[in-house]
């Protein structure tokens, strides 16, 4: 007989889910725009039923959203795109409540525990839009850890493809990208430019055993090389 499937992990990984949360913006002031941040405040355009002459209705509405892109489609160089791609975040509805582990059903949401003044919100994938990058400008109330990141792109993967990746193995996929938002933001409380920062990573390293290797190249296995090769603090 085949030995039976093996339950799938569960969609919160026992980790924090945030590296940082406030109901003040804006929170990690030096740290560059990242896939998963949260904002508040932000006017999102949305389509309401047809007029009776079938003209376009729409209401804009100033609420809490999440980037979505992946950051390789956020930023052009070190520069974010005009326009990025964010959902809803939102209390839980009536009919969420209750809702918990092992999260299962609700698929079009992502539970985010005590993401503002302690209570249980939700990001939701069926509120989708774009914002012009400055409406996000001062406005970050909360950025995903690593694993807070695999769960979002596991959840959103289930919820749009019906496809359930290894959320453990996910979260092991998204170390380099992890190590590079972290040394980007190092790089911008150093007071130097946020630009400059994606072209310096693609520079080969100058010293040391990856001389000569590819910064960029290092990120999964090598973030104190990298760290260590940063640029000195601009003077104030």
């Amino acid at each position: 007989m085949e030995a039976a499937d093996e339950a799938p992990e569960p969609w919160l990984l026992d980790a924090p889910l945030f590296l940082e949360t406030s109901d003040r913006p804006p929170v990690r002031r030096h740290r560059p725009a990242w896939q998963g941040d949260v904002f508040a405040d932000v006017p999102l355009s949305l389509t309401g039923k047809p007029k009776g002459s079938g003209e376009a209705k729409t209401q804009v509405r100033v609420t809490t959203v999440m980037l979505m892109g992946h950051p390789c489609s956020m930023y052009a160089g070190g520069n974010l795109a005009v326009l990025q791609n964010v959902a809803e975040v939102r209390p839980f509805k009536a009919r969420e409540e209750g809702f918990g582990p092992p999260w299962e059903g609700f698929y079009q949401i992502l539970h985010l525990p005590g993401l503002r003044a302690g209570e249980d919100w939700a990001v939701d994938f069926n509120i989708l839009g774009s914002v012009h990058f400055k409406y996000l400008e001062g406005r970050r109330v909360a950025c995903l850890s690593r694993h807070g990141l695999a769960a979002l792109h596991c959840r959103y993967a289930y919820h749009s493809l019906r496809i359930r990746p290894e959320q453990s193995a996910r979260v092991e996929d998204l170390r380099g990208l992890a190590n590079e938002i972290d040394l980007w933001e190092r790089w911008c409380e150093r007071g130097l430019k946020p630009e400059s920062f994606q072209a310096w990573l693609g520079d080969p390293g100058e010293e040391g055993e990856y001389a000569g290797v590819v910064r960029r190249d290092l990120l999964d296995y090598a973030p104190d090389f990298l760290d260590a090769e940063l640029p000195a603090a601009k003077p104030a």
